[in-house]
Formats: C-alpha cells, structure tokens, sequence
C-alpha cells in the first residue's frame, strides 16, 4: 500500500490531499446522519408528544448533512479521472526514462522486452485502477470509521464480531490476486506475441503483404490461438476464485446475520433503546457494505500493487543505468579513430559477430567497409556509434578509449544513418531537424541539407512544404518513396554536422548512379570529418581512402580499392563478379 501510495503522491500531491479530504468529509457527514437519525427516533419513541418545532432543527441539521455527503462524495468521484491520468502520465515518463537510458545491449534480449511489458501493463490499467481504489479505500474506510465511533457510543460489543466477519473476504481476496498475478507474469510473452500479431495486421506498411500473401486468416488463427490459450488458463484461474469467494463470503454473512441478532437481543432486553437499535443495525449494514466495498477496492489496489512492484523494480534500475555511465569526457572533434582488436558478442550467441577487428581512420578520410550480409558489418557500425561495448578491444578518439567516456556526448559528435533507419511521422522539418535538436529552428540549414540530398524539389512541390506532415496515417499527410525517405535519414544526419559520420547501406533503397552521386556529396561535405561507408555495392566504393573487407566478423582484407584489385583476394572477387553483372569497368 505504501508503494501505491508513494506513486500517487508524486504524481499528483495536491488531487491526492483533496481526495482524502472529501473522504473525510464523507466520513464526518455520515456519522452525524447516524447520530442525528439516532435522536430523531429516540425522540419520537419516547412517548411525549412532538411537534414540527421540535423536529424542524434535527431534519435542517440532517438535510446539510446528507447534501455535504453527497457533494464530498461527487468531488471525490470526479477527482480519479485526472488523478489517475497524472498517474499514468508520470509511470509512463518514468517507464520511458529508463527505456530511453538504457544501453542498447538490453534491447537484445528477451528478458528487457519481458520487464518492460509488464511495467507498460503497471503504468496502463494497473495504474488506473490504483488510483480509483486508493480513492474507494480512502473514502470508504474514513466512512467505516466513522460508523465504528457510533456504533462504539451506542453498542461497544456489535463493533469486533462485525469487524471479525470483513476478515474471511480479506483473505480471499489477497490470495486470488497472488494467483492472477502469477498467471499475469507466466503469460507476458505471449501477451507481447500476440501484441505483435496485432500490430503486424494493423500496421500500413504490413498491409500490403498480408494481402498480396493472403496471410491474414492464417495471421488471426495464430492470433485466435494465443488469445484461447489466455482464456484457457484465465477460466481455470477463476473457477478456484469463485470457489473460495463464495466460501469467503458465506463465512462473513453468517457473521453479519450474528451481528445482527445480538443488536436485536440488546434491544429487547432494554439494554439499548429503540433508537440505539434502529441505528445498530443501519450502522452494521453500511459498515458491512462499506467493508465490502474497501474490501473489493483493496483487492482491486493489492492486484495493482503486484503489478506495480514491477513497474517500481524497473524503474529503480535508472540510478544504477546512470551509476555505470562512464563519466570521461571524449576529445571534440576527434582527430583520429582507432578500432584496436575489437570483438563483440550479442548476449545469449555462442559465436563472436565481430572478431579482432582493427583499422585507424583519421579526420578527412573515408573508409567503405564492405562484404557479405551477415559478415558483421551493421554490428561493427554499432560499435564504432558507441551504441554496443566492445566485447574485447577497444574504440579510441585520439588515444582516449571510449569506454571511459559518457556515451552521451561521444554519440552527441557522431552523425549516423543506419540501415534499418527511423520513418518519423512528422513536419519534414522536425524529421530533418531531430538530427540536432539544439537547431530545429534553423531553417537555412534544414533547407540546405534537403537540398544536398536531392529532396529540395520534392519539398517545395508539397503544399506545406518544411511543414508538410508526413505519413498517411495523419489527417492531411503525405508519404514519400522508400528511396525519398532514405534520403530523408541522411539529410537528418547531414543537418547534425557531427565530426563523425558512420552510415551502414545508407543508400540501399537508391539507384546505383543515386549512390554514386551520393558518395560523390559525402566527399565534398565531409572533406574534415572521419566517415566510415557501409555498402554492398562495391563499384561505389572505388574512392574510399581506405576499403576494409570483412568475412565471417573478421578483417580479411583492407587498403585502396587499386592496391586490393591488385592483390586478387575476396576484394577482387566480389568487385568483378558485379561489374561482370551491372557492366562496370575497374
């Protein structure tokens, strides 16, 4: 309860106060509706005579009453929606400042995607359903109380046989929501599976191959299965619920039927009076009704306290992300790259993607690294970015090794475009502008590195042009070609004016003359930074200062494209077998 509590308080401190003060409101309101009831009956069971006069200052006194209760308890109402939205809010920047801190090494295993689901199911419904049943406890119970203090001033012995029959249903509920979040943690992958079967059937860009393929009854069975298997194990769950529901909730009536009969007895034997016995017994049913319902409010908050405990655990682990961050600060701009006997290991692999790779590359070069897929080159681009720790070796600015560096501004001198690069569905200018967010508003530079790339006509033919939204998935956007948005991603990255640029297959979705001419503008822009090149399309390459080839992860050759032509190796290969294929001449 204390964790729920914490979480609410600092996501909003003031609804929180409020809340529980109208709850208290309530409280005092209903107690004084017993006791003011309590007189009124004795009054008129006493036997004189009673006039409109003498009941006129008791029903104005309950009238208040009941209109302040009824109003204390709509204002607490109405507070759970933006309480429970600042809730949300705040667990989700909270979900969102570890996800976007964390290494990118986290993102490679499963067990990140597992914590992060369930601490995304925490800041959702979870978190929501806290809030809601934070403010039912607090408001019920304060009523509770206030009920006890009557029932205390009229029958002292009705208030621990009543109390004694909430226990049963507080048992019940406490181990049901033990077993549902057990149920909840064994089902995270396939919640995340089937999220994803969801998103594959719903999402633009799959669409057109879930229908050209015909794949969707197939795609929704899968997805039908995995939803049965849910079920399944949730019906299962909630037989054994019922069950001891019912034998919770039959042990606690015959507690209330007990209680009851007691007041009754009281009664009639002149130990209370008839007042004292009406209000007994409406005190024992709204307490026994309130109980009821903190009762299933608690069990609502103990299920998302469960839940929450992993939303917290994954939010603790920040100060530890920010512990480890090296603290150095790299040279600015670096003047020579060393990539000394670097290996990597994904985690769970059992072989190297990378393997004693090493190459020095200073400011004003540009060195192609080509091969095969899968010979490690998106993973050595990785490396080079400071997005993956070198597993063996070392990455070095001018002699300083990266590792002792914050990865945060060694990334901050670094322009990459990656393969598999980011489609933001924004204004064009906020696309291109994300590459330096400290200059979104120079729009001289935006429009000349739209310009640079080609994509200058394209934008001023658009309506809006900089400000035209992008993606159909937006009223009033526009898509672009996969090559236009290619373009896009470098344009971003020339916008960041970084000392480094590392671009992996940048021009993959280009023509092969695009990708000349491409090359030719990386030559002319970056004269004065270090550029690493990734492509497999080696007559493109031909002008690199230097060609590193990879096979396997490992360096078999590197040099000028002349001296490995000469050499006659892998290189020499490859490069002929394309210009055999597209016509090229060395």
């Amino acid at each position: 309860m204390r964790l729920a509590l914490s979480i609410v308080y600092r996501s909003g401190r003031a609804l929180l106060i409020f809340t529980v003060v109208s709850g208290f409101v309530t409280a005092a309101a209903t107690a004084g509706e017993l006791l003011i009831g309590r007189e009124l009956l004795n009054l008129l069971a006493g036997g004189d005579e009673v006039d409109a006069g003498d009941l006129a200052p008791y029903l104005i006194v309950l009238g208040v009453l009941l209109m302040v209760a009824a109003i204390s308890q709509a204002v607490a109402k109405e507070l759970r929606l933006p309480l429970g939205e600042q809730v949300h809010r705040r667990t989700m920047d909270e979900i969102l400042d570890v996800a976007t801190e964390v290494e990118l090494e986290a993102y490679e295993g499963s067990d990140f995607h597992d914590r992060l689901q369930r601490a995304r199911m925490a800041a959702g419904g979870q978190s929501s359903a806290v809030v809601f049943g934070l403010v039912t406890i607090v408001t019920t119970l304060a009523v509770a109380v206030g009920v006890v203090g009557v029932l205390l001033a009229v029958a002292p012995v009705l208030v621990p046989v009543a109390v004694v029959g909430y226990l049963p249903i507080a048992f019940v509920n406490t181990r049901n929501n033990r077993a549902h979040y057990r149920l909840e943690v064994e089902l995270t992958e396939l919640v995340r599976d089937r999220t994803y079967l969801e998103f594959t059937m719903t999402d633009r860009t799959d669409a057109k191959e879930v229908r050209s393929y015909g794949i969707a009854p197939t795609l929704r069975q899968w997805h039908g299965a995995l939803w049965e298997t849910r079920l399944r194990l949730l019906r299962a769950l909630v037989r054994k619920r019922m069950a001891l529901t019912t034998l919770g909730s039959f042990v606690s009536t015959i507690v209330l039927v007990a209680t009851l009969t007691i007041a009754l007895v009281l009664a009639a034997r002149g130990s209370i009076t008839l007042g004292d016995a009406a209000i007994a017994i409406v005190g024992l049913q709204q307490l026994s009704s309130r109980l009821k319902a903190a009762g299933t409010a608690f069990s609502g908050v103990h299920q998302g306290i469960t839940f929450l405990r992993d939303f917290e655990q994954f939010r603790a682990t920040l100060p530890a992300i920010r512990e480890r961050r090296p603290k150095g600060v790299p040279p600015s701009p670096p003047g020579t790259l060393v990539v000394d006997h670097v290996g990597y290991r994904y985690p769970g692999a059992t072989d190297d993607a990378v393997r004693s790779v090493s190459f020095e590359l200073r400011r004003g070069q540009i060195m192609a690294i080509v091969g095969a897929n899968g010979s490690g080159k998106s993973t050595l681009s990785k490396l080079v970015c400071g997005l993956l720790p070198p597993s063996r070796g070392t990455v070095r600015w001018d002699g300083i090794d990266l590792a002792t560096c914050d990865p945060t501004l060694v990334r901050a001198q670094i322009a990459p475009v990656f393969q598999d690069f980011s489609r933001y569905m924004l204004t064009i200018r906020q696309a291109v502008g994300l590459g330096d967010v400290n200059r979104l508003s120079d729009e001289g530079a935006i429009r000349r590195a739209v310009d640079d790339v080609g994509l200058g006509g394209v934008v001023t033919s658009l309506p809006d042009g900089l400000d035209t939204r992008l993606g159909k998935a937006f009223s009033g956007g526009t898509d672009l070609s996969i090559g236009q948005w290619q373009r896009l991603a470098i344009a971003r990255a020339l916008f960041r004016d970084a000392p480094v640029v590392v671009l992996d297959e940048p021009s993959a979705s280009l023509d092969p003359r695009a990708e000349a001419d491409l090359f030719d503008l990386l030559q002319q822009l970056c004269h004065d930074r270090i550029v690493l090149f990734v492509s497999h399309r080696f007559a493109t390459v031909r002008s690199a200062d230097q060609v590193l080839v990879l096979d396997q992860g490992e360096v078999v050759e590197i040099g000028p494209h002349d001296a490995l032509m000469a050499a006659g190796g892998l290189y020499h290969d490859l490069f002929t077998l394309q210009a055999d294929r597209y016509g090229l001449l060395h």
